[in-house]
Order: structure tokens, then sequence, then C-alpha cells
């Protein structure tokens, strides 16, 4: 069978913006590899660089006419560009990272892949976290997206649930918590009383990102500490 002809393509483009009130002076590098064949483009690598984040992409896009792409994707971004572009402000330092795969199909896109966070600094409502990390499943599709078996680490304890993200920026998210040291949480909220002891339970958390209007309900089993005011009980 003769092999179909190929030509490789080279392509290195500096101070690339996009035009995107959201993306509004977001910009960076982008270099790419690549070889055209008469129905489809072969993607080796496609690198894009900025200050704080770097993305590497390969794939292929065929059928021009209805064009369905698959690309792998590996991205490291900081968590401060992150929040510059969400609207996350009180996410205000770490990093995070994403690897998964893409496909665009029928003037459609879905992502299916692994999100992780390290080092994570967070204030919000008066509460600060450092040195925070999660990992989680992350699909994307129709303007959704979908955090699965998200677990989570802060004030000494584990969190582990799901959680979806819509378009609007509501966000919901359904879990419980185990091992959460009261004593650290009400240190960090500035709490006059030494409280102390461990909650385990349920959370359930809704709201809009940016809006600072977020809804807590629990459901916690609280076991006594030896120092502190010990606290016990369902709350």
């Amino acid at each position: 069978e003769r092999k179909a002809p190929q030509y490789g393509i080279s392509v290195a483009v500096r101070n690339v913006e996009c035009d995107s009130s959201r993306l509004r002076g977001f910009s960076g590098d982008l270099t790419a590899k690549m070889r055209l064949e008469r129905e489809r483009v072969l993607m080796d690598d496609l690198t894009w660089a900025s200050h704080g984040a770097r993305l590497h992409a390969s794939g292929s896009l065929r059928h021009f006419e209805n064009p369905v792409a698959d690309m792998s994707v590996d991205g490291q971004m900081e968590a401060y560009e992150f929040a510059k572009l969400t609207g996350a402000t009180a996410l205000e330092s770490g990093q995070l990272a994403l690897n998964g795969a893409v496909h665009y199909d029928n003037g459609r896109a879905s992502f299916a892949g692994k999100a992780s966070g390290r080092k994570l600094g967070y204030r919000f409502d008066g509460v600060s976290l450092h040195d925070a990390a999660f990992d989680s499943g992350i699909t994307a599709r129709a303007g959704e997206l979908k955090l699965t078996h998200l677990t989570a680490g802060g004030f000494g304890g584990r969190i582990l649930g799901d959680a979806v993200l819509r378009g609007n920026g509501d966000l919901e998210f359904t879990g419980r918590f185990s091992g959460v040291n009261l004593g650290e949480a009400a240190a960090r909220r500035k709490y006059l009383l030494p409280l102390s002891g461990t909650a385990n339970g349920t959370l359930r958390v809704t709201g809009r990102i940016g809006a600072h209007d977020f809804r807590v309900r629990s459901v916690a089993r609280i076991a006594p500490a030896s120092r502190g005011i010990p606290l016990s009980g369902d709350r």
C-alpha cells in the first residue's frame, strides 16, 4: 500500500494574545510541529508557554469538512494565574496540573482526565489555608465541569466527594470529611475560645464562584480532645 504524502510544518509565534474579554492580557509563546496529509493533520507536539502556565498537546485532526479531533494534553499553571482567569480570587498561591484527552466532533468538545493541586494557599471570609492539596478525576462537556472522587486536605483532615461547576459559575459539592481538627479550624477563624476535638461527617456546599455567597450544610460527629474546651456529640 502506497503511503500518503506528508508535509512537515513547524510554527513558532511569540506574544500570542486571545481576543477575549476573559483572556485579555493573557499572552504567551506558541510552538508546533505537525505533519499535513490530504485528509488529516498529525500534531506531533504543540506547546503553549506563558508566565505562570505551560501546556503540551499532541494528537490528530481529520475530515476537514466536518472536523474530528483527538488530543492528549498535559498542563501546569500557577494558581494565581488560574484565579485571574476564573475570578476565583480567594485562591492565592500554589500550582495546578491537568492531564487527559480532548475530543472534538460535530461542533462539540469534551475532556476527560485528572486534575491536581499542590501547595495551595486559599483565603475566604477570614479563613486562610496554606499548603493544601487535592486530586480529582475531571470531565468537561456542554458547559459543565465535573470533579469526581475529589480528595483534599485541610485543618488536619481529609475531604472526599464530587463537585459540579456549571458555565454560569454555580458550584455544588457533596461529600464527607474526616479527622478535621477543630482547634486548628478555630485558630484560623481567630476564635478566642480554645476549642478542641476532631470532627467527621457529611458536607454539602452550594454557591457561585466569584460571588462570595456559599451555603454550607453539614452533619458532624465530634470526638473530644484532651486539651482546650472538649467538644463531643452530633452537630
